[in-house]
């Protein structure tokens, strides 16, 4: 089962939902047959965003989607969402706490109605939702998904109050994972790098009056489908911390390893004028185990154990942690099997992969399984892992590729 079909029939609670990565999120779940919970401080642009979403769709799915306008720095707020929700669905699953205040101004400058406003909704409001929902996602085993960002590792100049709040929220999650391990709740915490934002998204200056957001430089800007994709993946899988940006491994081996050379690169970055000169910088100090990322080597898959009997295909997939077992590869092949030993040649980065592989044997395009979920065709994983109790994790078949390297998968015959 796919991490997308996990979310069929489980109630999401996300805040900030009208916009954004937050409105994208919801559409995600809704999608792939979750129920929403939308919460955001604009009750207009709520409806409006469920009205997008629902559009053409029949009244037992818009029944799915939940709008409950409310501001997540106030308490009483966070439990009406809360109430709302287990009213309309009996349950929670998950929380996703994405709704955030976005501050672009010097830390002397800003007045004292916008810090409060910071800390009270990127902190607080964080604080608030979840005690208000931790009840009931004890009640699911469910999870918390706190949406920090790359400058918690660093405070980029004008960014001071922004980075503050976000870089709060690594404790936070780290105390919540430890006090509700007992309670079968996931806590987990992504690093957002830059991402699209809509026309609409606005920052406030130092007085709170709202600003076009600074435009982001486009190489490194990821767009909302695929930071929202990143972010369920995450929470679906119960994967505590996730960096799913170029720049964001940039910016944590700076600012952790190399704190003094960090320095040199922000302080340089202070003016927009001089950002391409940042990002030479970057290039040139990057250490060795970051540089190697762009260094392609030639990786060859060798696959034995294929059957004979007719016609068929060898289906092979190279995946990264994030899309390993059930998403999109990140590169894949299939072969027309006409000898019992086939192999398969590409050119990497040099990073950690897995490898899933199996044989098509009637040709539909998938791998066929029983009644209980046991493959029914030749399959197979890099290290050879074979699944006794239960399906494949990253540990069980990720190896690291750094040099030209040959491997060989042996196929599982299904058992009959």
């Amino acid at each position: 089962m796919s991490w997308q079909e996990q979310y069929r029939g489980r109630v999401v609670l996300i805040s900030g939902a009208s916009l954004g990565i937050g409105k994208e999120l919801a559409r995600q779940v809704w999608v792939n047959g979750g129920m929403v919970i939308a919460t955001g401080r604009n009750a207009q642009r709520l409806d409006e965003a469920a009205q997008l979403i629902c559009r053409g769709s029949d009244e037992d799915a818009r029944r799915r989607f939940l709008v409950v306008a409310g501001d997540v720095s106030k308490s009483e707020d966070c439990r009406a969402a809360v109430d709302s929700g287990l009213h309309a669905f009996g349950r929670i699953d998950y929380l996703i706490h994405n709704a955030a205040v976005f501050h672009f101004d010097r830390i002397d400058s800003a007045s004292e109605q916008v810090i409060d406003q910071m800390i009270d909704v990127n902190v607080k409001g964080c604080i608030h939702l979840t005690r208000a929902a931790l009840p009931a996602l004890r009640d699911s085993h469910g999870g918390i998904l706190f949406v920090s960002s790359i400058s918690a590792f660093y405070g980029m100049p004008e960014y001071g109050l922004y980075a503050l709040s976000k870089a709060a929220l690594t404790p936070l999650s780290e105390s919540l994972r430890l006090e509700n391990h007992a309670h079968g709740v996931f806590v987990g915490l992504t690093y957002l790098g830059y991402t699209a934002n809509e026309p609409d998204k606005r920052a406030i200056n130092a007085q709170g009056v709202p600003q076009p957001i600074p435009e982001r430089p486009r190489t490194f800007t990821r767009t909302r489908e695929a930071a929202a994709r990143g972010i369920l993946r995450q929470l679906i899988r119960r994967q505590s911390v996730a960096l799913p940006s170029f720049l964001g491994h940039i910016n944590w081996v700076f600012s952790y390893l190399m704190p003094r050379f960090a320095f040199l690169i922000h302080k340089r970055s202070y003016r927009s004028i001089l950002w391409p000169l940042t990002v030479s910088l970057l290039g040139l100090g990057l250490p060795l185990s970051v540089q190697a990322q762009d260094r392609a080597v030639e990786l060859t898959v060798r696959v034995g154990g294929l059957k004979s009997t007719g016609p068929s295909h060898l289906v092979i997939g190279l995946f990264d942690r994030a899309s390993f077992p059930d998403g999109r590869p990140l590169q894949h092949a299939t072969i027309h099997v006409d000898e019992p030993r086939m192999h398969w040649r590409i050119s990497v980065p040099v990073a950690t992969y897995a490898i899933a592989v199996y044989q098509d044997l009637n040709r539909n395009g998938r791998l066929d399984k029983s009644t209980f979920g046991f493959p029914t065709e030749p399959y197979g994983f890099s290290r050879n892992y074979r699944p006794l109790y239960r399906g494949p994790m990253w540990k069980d078949a990720a190896l690291q590729v750094d040099r030209d390297a040959a491997i060989d998968i042996h196929l599982i015959a299904p058992e009959r």
